[in-house]
């Protein structure tokens, strides 16, 4: 399972509407995409790909005016916290294409670190 398939699974879960949740999963590539320069501690890179999903989730219900209750979303994270963890190392294997496109110093610290 690749890293696409793992995040359009996280995001059905929150998303009823299949193409919302398309829509949401290239949102959220886009987003790491874009900010992967800002990533602080790459050993927690699954988290911050995670946290970057819920986010966006959040904010297509603002944009909706359809917000549940961050309770909700949480417990629903909380719940898939298993799927979550079993996947890291998929989702791992899956940046590997992204990480082999970075500049030289930022490929080495997280080649180091993830895949040491």
């Amino acid at each position: 399972m690749n890293l696409a398939d793992l995040l359009i699974r996280y995001i059905i879960k929150r998303v009823a509407n299949a193409e919302d949740a398309e829509d949401i999963l290239q949102e959220v590539f886009l987003k790491i995409h874009n900010n992967l320069k800002n990533l602080e501690d790459e050993k927690k890179i699954h988290a911050w790909i995670y946290t970057i999903a819920r986010n966006t989730i959040a904010d297509y219900y603002r944009k909706n005016s359809r917000m549940p209750e961050l309770t909700e979303l949480d417990e629903n994270i909380s719940e898939n916290n298993s799927l979550e963890l079993t996947a890291s190392l998929e989702i791992a294997a899956c940046l590997q294409g992204m990480i082999d496109n970075l500049p030289e110093k930022y490929k080495v610290v997280i080649l180091q670190s993830e895949f040491a």
